[in-house]
């Protein structure tokens, strides 16, 4: 996984549609940050945000936005700022305002991730 620069790093085996990625015993507050992948979301974690993953880009993890729905938490959309990102944003957005979860965007600088942020040290709670 360390500088890994080819394609399929997220070579998902088992179902996941609906479903997303969280840490363990994880409840929704607030603000919950939804990253596109889980390396993503625990840099995201370490740098205080409460986050989650969507595991791949194309995919609406619509249990999650039940869960937030139900807690009137609001979803920052936080994909990766490419094309893949971008449109994962979009459909995120989509899907969140049918659901009636209320949404913002945040995408780290184009060309980086979030977990690039997090190791330069650029990845702050604010």
């Amino acid at each position: 996984m360390i500088d890994y620069s080819g394609r399929n790093k997220n070579k998902i085996v088992a179902p996941y549609a609906g479903h997303y990625w969280a840490p363990p015993d994880w409840k929704p507050g607030e603000t919950v940050w939804l990253a596109e992948g889980v390396l993503d979301a625990l840099s995201l974690i370490q740098a205080g945000k409460e986050a989650c993953a969507n595991i791949a880009s194309k995919h609406v993890p619509m249990q999650l936005y039940d869960r937030l729905a139900a807690h009137n938490s609001l979803l920052v959309i936080a994909q990766d700022a490419d094309k893949a990102g971008i449109d994962s944003a979009n459909k995120l957005a989509s899907a969140a305002k049918v659901r009636g979860v209320r949404y913002r965007f945040a995408f780290p600088p184009e060309g980086l991730d979030w977990n690039d942020l997090l190791i330069r040290g650029e990845l702050t709670g604010d």
